[in-house]
């Protein structure tokens, strides 16, 4: 039977009601508590002292370096949930290293969802995604910049930040997400490699000192003052017993060295000097460098994936000092960086040697610079041999308190980061996580390498008369004959006798 008039008027009437109320709603926040903490506590949780701490920091950049089942995936769901509740049209986004896992803190923020009794949410949840009556939407996206970028959000949250990939080129993009809205950025993991965003974010005071930083480890979190058991603690103190590197990150939160790695950070910093001569790759270009003393060069050239990288030594025996390393930008054709070892050939007037790895395309490389007039350059083959007898020289350097290197933190994570292992020949390979790089590292060693001996500076045989760099013989060929027999040499270290043909020949009295 067909709907009445008046049926269908009543009809449009509750839906004018419903949609009149859905508005209303909207406009309302979607709770009565306007203190998150005590938002927090409504949603059946008593914060700690250090997740209250973190619940009240009102600053836009903040960093939550904190331990394991310390609460940290709690407080920054309640977080986000709290502000999406209270603002209308709030957006905000959580990025980790995978999708799954920015997909599980939502997954939280639902669970607390629940337990506020009431319907905040505009239809179902979707996955990764929460859309609220009031406008506002938490949505989980990769870690990708070009996904972030375009977008416009009040807040974002970088879980396990220390473990995304590509994480300086996602923080940019991120600033520029919350730039129109002035809103937050939470950088939240336990620590991990020390070339990270994160690192420097938590020990560079100078570039981050505007990040607010949270830490806690275990010792903050044990019961009752926080959620950890202290018989879980304990199991897990013994299975970490042969990772001590992995306790230290994920139990105190502190940043250690791996037990793989090649330099401890200890041995780096204390090669440290912070009074080192150096210069800048723009003092050599703009030719405001003139030095004289005894210089050695290393240069890693590369192409498309790492850096091509040049570091320059000063020798004052028995002492090295770094004095220059730069990193050319990825993809940087070979001949700008030959142009530039010309131009430190001409600055530095005694740059005795410079070696280059000629692996791979390298050894173009080395071709082209001998061609380009660099004749103190020399081709190294980094095989593994070779690669370890340089490293262990730059090793025994450090350990000898010889070699001396500037507070440059790229440099320095590159000689924290790098790895050995042991090969079935009982070689060491070298080697650096994903998404790092060791080209600054291995310029250095290379120069390193060049200065271990003393070299004769390089002058041309016109300027002289005689070429410098003979090593024959310093008496008159004329003056042989046939046969061996007792004799004085003319000068001092002659060869009493000679062989020529196979055959030996004595030198002649005049």
């Amino acid at each position: 039977m067909p709907e009445s008039v008046r049926g269908r008027i009543d009809r449009y009437h509750r839906d004018l009601e419903n949609e009149r109320e859905r508005e209303e709603a909207g406009k309302r926040p979607l709770t009565e508590e306007t203190d998150v903490v005590e938002f927090f506590k409504h949603l059946g949780f008593r914060p700690t002292a250090y997740q209250e701490k973190l619940l009240r920091d009102k600053s836009k950049l903040i960093l939550a370096r904190w331990s394991r089942q310390s609460g940290k995936s709690l407080v920054m769901a309640g977080v986000v949930l709290f502000n999406a509740l209270t603002q209308r049209g709030f957006r905000a986004a959580i990025v980790a290293p995978s999708l799954r896992q920015s997909r599980k803190l939502i997954d939280k923020i639902d669970r607390l969802i629940s337990r506020l009794g009431i319907d905040v949410l505009e239809g179902l949840p979707r996955k990764g995604k929460l859309a609220f009556r009031n406008g506002s939407v938490i949505e989980a996206l990769p870690n990708s910049p070009d996904t972030i970028r375009g977008e416009t959000l009040n807040m974002v949250v970088a879980d396990e930040f220390a473990y995304i990939e590509h994480d300086k080129e996602l923080y940019d993009a991120i600033i520029f997400t919350l730039s129109t809205t002035n809103g937050p950025f939470f950088a939240t993991s336990t620590p991990g490699s020390r070339d990270t965003l994160f690192f420097g974010m938590a020990t560079d005071d100078e570039i981050f000192g505007d990040f607010s930083r949270h830490h806690v480890s275990y010792r903050e979190a044990l019961r009752p003052n926080g959620p950890i058991d202290p018989e879980f603690l304990e199991r897990i103190r013994k299975q970490y017993q042969t990772d001590p590197g992995r306790w230290t990150r994920e139990m105190e939160a502190e940043f250690a060295d791996d037990e793989d790695a090649y330099l401890p950070r200890e041995l780096i910093e204390s090669c440290v000097m912070d009074n080192i001569e150096t210069f800048t790759r723009e003092d050599v270009i703009g030719g405001r460098l003139s030095r004289t003393g005894k210089f050695f060069a290393g240069c890693d050239p590369a192409l498309k994936i790492d850096h091509s990288a040049v570091a320059v030594v000063e020798k004052q025996a028995p002492h090295i000092y770094v004095t220059q390393v730069t990193a050319f930008p990825q993809a940087t054709i070979f001949s700008n960086v030959t142009g530039y070892l010309n131009l430190l050939n001409e600055r530095l007037q005694t740059l005795s040697r410079i070696y280059i790895d000629e692996t791979g395309l390298g050894g173009f490389f080395v071709q082209d610079a001998v061609k380009s007039g660099l004749k103190n350059a020399l081709g190294i083959n980094l095989s593994l041999p070779e690669k370890q007898k340089i490293m262990d020289i730059l090793k025994r350097q450090m350990q000898d308190g010889t070699l001396h290197i500037p507070r440059d933190p790229e440099l320095m994570n590159e000689m924290s980061n790098e790895r050995v292992q042991l090969s079935k020949t009982g070689q060491l390979q070298f080697s650096h996580p994903a998404g790092t790089h060791d080209d600054r590292l291995w310029a250095v060693a290379l120069a390193v390498y060049a200065a271990r001996n003393e070299i004769t500076p390089y002058h041309p045989v016109a300027a002289l008369g005689k070429n410098p760099n003979y090593i024959g013989p310093t008496f008159d060929l004329r003056r042989l004959r046939l046969g061996v027999g007792p004799f004085n040499t003319s000068n001092p270290g002659d060869p009493p006798w000679t062989i020529a043909n196979n055959r030996p020949w004595n030198i002649r009295r005049w």
